[in-house]
């Protein structure tokens, strides 16, 4: 198929349902994640703060939340450090997403 085509297909045509596991676990902490890079790409001035990483961290399942503790709004350190455990975890997570998409296509290793 070339690459016009592949273009104008929907994923979900390529990749099936995605698993509703994996959707309930990480489905709302990407869209909390895809808002925060919108507000960011919409206000050069914008900043990181509490309140925002505090959303982020809302939007992630119980099971998310149990393996970035330090992330936790209990945690006093800048909005930055509890950030980044949280888009590490959610990257990891969607790279393993991928990995079984591949394979489900037979195209990973």
């Amino acid at each position: 198929m070339d690459s016009d085509n592949a273009r104008e297909r929907p994923l979900r045509a390529w990749t099936g349902p995605a698993p509703r596991k994996s959707s309930r676990l990480i489905g709302p902490a990407l869209r909390a994640l895809n808002k925060l890079r919108n507000d960011f790409g919409h206000d050069l001035e914008m900043r990181l703060t509490d309140e925002r990483v505090n959303g982020l961290y809302g939007a992630l399942s119980p099971r998310l939340r149990s393996i970035t503790p330090n992330a936790s709004p209990d945690i006093d350190v800048a909005p930055r450090n509890r950030f980044i455990p949280m888009a590490i975890m959610m990257r990891v997570m969607l790279l393993g997403m991928i990995r079984q998409v591949e394979k489900r296509l037979g195209e990973g290793p």
